[in-house]
């Protein structure tokens, strides 16, 4: 039997690892236990019950797990930190990505990530003075979520843009513009956060703004560090992976990439992420029988944007619907990508 090693335990591995388990010898290398629902994690911000993990040998249980970090890629294995080589017959990287500053980090909340998340629970309850930097899907969910439970808290977005959520149609950044000032948030768009000094921050436009806690939402990095040094032809000046229309390695055709870490101009979305997988999946199949790949067929995805547990924003390029029945079908998304669910989509 044919190994699968998958470098990446988010969306794109999980989902590509569940539908190759069965037909190969595959391993999941990642530098966690768990599956994380990251869109959940801004909820979970708020709401502790609100679970967004799940062990991976859980919904995996033929596909062998490592907890590790690797330090280098070969055409045929990787190595680990810890020096173990794992040979593979085929490679899927799917690192993900991160958050980045040129801020000193310290004073700073990266919200994709989950460590000390208690911590940074009990900072949003005592805090009177919070502010989000970036007004992105990430920013305006994580207000929404704040100012909702939380509705006598002072909340500012600054964006460096002219409007929130400023990829999406006008229609959409203008609701949720409406539905936060509503709520009390303070939305300065066209500034930017250029140093923090003892006790707050400093803007563009020398505004200071008093924050208890900051969350950092803006500066997505492709975690493609350990690829560029392994592979250095295969990423991009802004560390993305190139990949053919197949997903796979111009110079690799054993080796694929899914994910956020992909040099693919769409949305950075979980939906696109196992879309990523699911095309992969079937192109390992497909070589293995000898039949030709099929290629990936980007386009624009429905969207929605969550605007605390009872209002949000579904939408695509020529409709829009809002409110309690947006926010069900949020509900519904967290629903099937997590618990069985992950399983269930998988198969």
């Amino acid at each position: 039997m044919k190994k699968v090693v998958i470098i990446g335990g988010g969306f794109a591995g999980s989902f590509a690892a569940r539908a190759l388990e069965k037909d190969f010898m595959t391993t999941l290398i990642d530098t966690k236990d768990d599956f994380v629902y990251i869109p959940g994690t801004l909820r979970s911000l708020v709401q502790p019950s609100y679970n967004i993990e799940e062990k991976h040998q859980y919904y995996l249980p033929n596909t062998s797990f490592i907890k590790g970090h690797v330090k280098k890629i070969d055409p045929t294995h990787v190595l680990l930190n810890s020096g173990k080589k794992v040979l593979f017959d085929y490679l899927i990287l799917a690192t993900g990505s991160t958050y980045d500053t040129t801020l000193k980090k310290e004073g700073l909340v990266e919200t994709v990530k989950l460590q000390d998340m208690e911590r940074i629970r009990k900072l949003i309850e005592k805090g009177e003075n919070i502010l989000l930097i970036g007004g992105g899907l990430v920013g305006v969910e994580l207000a929404a979520e704040i100012i909702t439970k939380y509705p006598d808290k002072n909340v500012k977005i600054v964006h460096s843009k002219s409007r929130l959520l400023h990829r999406t149609p006008q229609k959409v950044s203008q609701y949720a513009k409406k539905f936060l000032q509503k709520k009390g948030v303070k939305v300065l768009c066209n500034e930017r956060i250029e140093k923090r000094e003892k006790g707050y921050f400093l803007t563009s436009k020398q505004n200071k703004i008093a924050a208890d806690i900051a969350f950092l939402c803006t500066g997505v990095q492709p975690n493609s560090g350990m690829i560029k040094e392994s592979l250095p032809k295969e990423v991009d000046k802004k560390g993305y992976v190139k990949v053919k229309e197949t997903l796979q390695l111009a110079g690799y055709p054993n080796i694929f990439a899914a994910g956020d870490v992909v040099a693919i101009e769409e949305e950075k979305l979980a939906q696109n992420a196992t879309l990523h997988a699911t095309l992969i999946a079937k192109n390992i199949k497909r070589l293995e029988e000898g039949k030709p790949l099929m290629p990936y067929l980007s386009a624009a995805r429905k969207m929605v944007v969550s605007l605390g547990k009872y209002d949000g924003i579904y939408f695509d390029k020529s409709s829009m619907t809002t409110g309690l029945k947006a926010a069900f079908f949020k509900s519904m998304a967290s629903k099937v990508f997590t618990k069985k669910g992950l399983r269930f989509l998988a198969t």
